[in-house]
């Protein structure tokens, strides 16, 4: 089973450049627009890694990312935050909220995804197959 990362961005095209980028690399990706589809896709399934862009249609990435860090389940997948800006003060509040790193638009997906392998390969296992072990729910 390989690596799954989840990208939630609202431009089509990025997130299409992302996925072919990750599944050319090896990894499952998959895509969510708006912060709702991102909610859906995290019950559905759990993530290695998740590429999140801060200003979203439905809301904002930093919230989202602080909830995320929030829940149990979903505190140790590794966040890459992307975002127009460039301001330091955006990037302090994204790394300060949890973000492991976070990265100015535009991108090259192709460098991008060698550079987020990193985080995949610092995790030592995958988090959505340690997730998958049965629960004990006494």
């Amino acid at each position: 089973m390989s690596s799954s990362v989840l990208v939630i961005d609202d431009s089509l095209t990025l997130r299409m450049d992302l996925k072919s980028a990750f599944e050319g690399g090896g990894y499952d990706c998959t895509l969510a627009a708006t912060l709702a589809a991102g909610r859906a896709a995290l019950q559905k399934s759990l993530f290695d890694l998740i590429v999140l862009d801060v200003q979203l249609p439905d809301g904002d990435g930093v919230g989202f990312l602080s909830e995320l860090k929030a829940t149990v389940e979903t505190r140790p997948i590794p966040v890459i935050l992307l975002s127009l800006e460039a301001d330091v003060r955006a990037r302090v509040r994204g790394l300060s909220t949890g973000a492991d790193e976070y990265v100015g638009k535009p991108i090259r997906a192709k460098s991008f995804v060698s550079g987020s392998s990193s985080w995949l390969s610092l995790t030592g296992i995958t988090w959505s197959k340690a997730r998958a072990a049965p629960r004990d729910c006494a």
